[in-house]
């Protein structure tokens, strides 16, 4: 016995627990259910397995997440408050963020920014400046958190509301001063006879489309599915107005939104029979239009191009633009 090998000497004990452990399971009950309790016993002494409590849903875990939370809702109510309070100093709140500048012509430039406060709810900003001085923006709250939602526009409810009833409704943007954004170029910036200016409701209805925030993309359609641009879906509806009154392609030539000037010189091609003055507008007006950005910002499928903006809109002059249900491109 002596002589063994350790190795020998321990197929024994390995065997030996192998056997006991054959005899612990034999004598364990099943599991699926306990054994029938004698019909003696008290008919309450056994209850069936309960059921596992549902795994808890994301919202739910994301409503537990207190520490970056309250981050995230500090810092938005500082930046409301600056908003509200010290809206010319909009820059402070951009500092060191991404941001990216459009040149606009005529003096203006569009500053588009992205502030995200601590991961979950951010801010994307379009300033305007005319010359080096901020002179209005649109701010837009981005919140990553859907289950957060609740608290976050608790905190971003003093300027921000919802833009619609239920629980994932988007937000509206808020605008600071607007009217600085959609005011017209003068009539000598762009050899323009003096026209009367359109009522107060029709200027009210052309607010957004002449600012720069109904986007700078000029075109009809972008995107590798081919959707309508932002600013050309604008365009669309107001046709109405327009074809009503032709004249206001003229008003439009003015706007800051160098993408609007664009469709509405190409509105006044495609109608150019309804403007006696047509011959004399390509000289004076649509010349300062082109030359200002001297490269029209637009898009062919899915990339972004700059171009010659009188060749660019002679093309989409003889195009179709309609929407056809591919959806809208929203970009800047």
């Amino acid at each position: 016995m002596s002589s063994l090998s350790r190795a020998d000497r321990a197929i024994p004990s390995f065997l030996s627990a192998l056997a006991a452990i054959g005899l612990c399971l034999a004598a364990t009950p099943a599991l699926s259910r306990p054994a029938p309790v004698e019909a003696t016993g008290s008919p309450e002494a056994w209850e069936p397995p309960r059921p596992m409590a549902p795994a808890e849903s994301k919202a739910a875990r994301d409503a537990k997440a207190p520490v970056w939370t309250a981050q995230d809702s500090s810092a938005a109510a500082a930046i409301v408050a600056c908003l509200a309070n010290r809206p010319e100093a909009i820059d402070s709140l951009t500092a060191g963020s991404l941001a990216r500048d459009h040149g606009l012509g005529f003096g203006r430039r569009l500053r588009e920014a992205w502030v995200n406060p601590a991961g979950k709810l951010g801010f994307a900003f379009k300033i305007l400046y005319e010359g080096t001085r901020p002179i209005s923006f649109e701010a837009k709250p981005v919140m990553n958190y859907g289950g957060l939602r609740a608290r976050y526009l608790a905190a971003l409810a003093p300027l921000f509301k919802p833009a619609g009833p239920g629980p994932y409704a988007s937000v509206r943007p808020y605008y600071w001063n607007l009217a600085a954004a959609a005011r017209p170029l003068s009539h000598d910036t762009l050899r323009l006879t003096p026209d009367s200016l359109p009522s107060p409701a029709i200027r009210e209805a052309l607010a957004l489309y002449m600012s720069p925030y109904s986007g700078t993309l000029y075109g009809i359609r972008g995107g590798e599915a081919g959707q309508i641009l932002e600013n050309r879906d604008y365009f669309l509806g107001l046709t109405e107005i327009l074809m009503a009154e032709k004249r206001l392609a003229r008003f439009l030539l003015r706007s800051v939104n160098p993408a609007t000037r664009l469709t509405a010189v190409e509105f006044i091609i495609r109608h150019k029979e309804d403007f006696p003055g047509f011959d004399s507008l390509q000289s004076t007006a649509f010349r300062a239009v082109y030359a200002n950005p001297p490269k029209a910002a637009t898009m062919r499928a899915g990339l972004e191009t700059f171009e010659d903006p009188r060749k660019r809109v002679a093309e989409c002059a003889r195009e179709e633009a309609r929407r056809d249900g591919r959806g809208v491109l929203r970009m800047y």
